[in-house]
């Protein structure tokens, strides 16, 4: 009978939520779960007339990057990372924890935007904000600072010098 027409479940709780994004844009929730808990996950456009392409990604790890390249497509890393997925129109994910931690669960509007949607779900969500700093790679701020601290005594030295003569 599910086949034909779409299954309701009835959840002893519910988190909604709305959010208005633009293509390319990321929306990410955290969540605590413990051995053999089910989460359930449900992406729908705010509007009748929605027309947003959202795809719905789970990490057991906290995510360090968007996987969104600059032409709004997926970075195929992400498929690498996510332990669930969902890229329907409305996505949609059933998952079942296998480890007690923290999971972490990305929204995506990857085309046809601006758009509203709403997002919910059986288990209490938390806004999450993956922290970005643009322009400052860690892996150039450091070499710098190191190069920086290592110089001043050597500059600091010379004008010593200048100044006593």
């Amino acid at each position: 009978m599910g086949l034909f027409f779409p299954s309701v479940t009835t959840l002893s709780y519910s988190f909604t939520e709305p959010h208005y994004i633009h293509n390319g844009v990321s929306v990410y929730y955290l969540v605590s779960l413990n051995v053999t808990d089910n989460l359930i996950v449900n992406v729908t456009h705010g509007t009748e007339d929605g027309t947003g392409n959202f795809s719905t990604f789970i990490f057991n790890q906290r995510p360090t990057e968007s996987f969104i390249n600059f032409d709004n497509t997926l970075d195929p890393k992400i498929f690498y990372y996510a332990i669930d997925y969902s890229l329907d129109f409305n996505p949609f994910i059933n998952y079942t924890a296998l480890e007690r931690r923290i999971h972490y669960i990305q929204v995506i509007l990857l085309r046809n935007g601006p758009d509203l949607f709403l997002i919910q779900s059986n288990q209490n969500l938390t806004r999450y904000y993956l922290p970005v700093i643009p322009s400052f790679q860690i892996s150039v701020l450091i070499p710098l600072l190191a190069g920086g601290l290592i110089a001043l005594p050597v500059l600091l030295r010379k004008k010593v010098k200048i100044l006593k003569e």
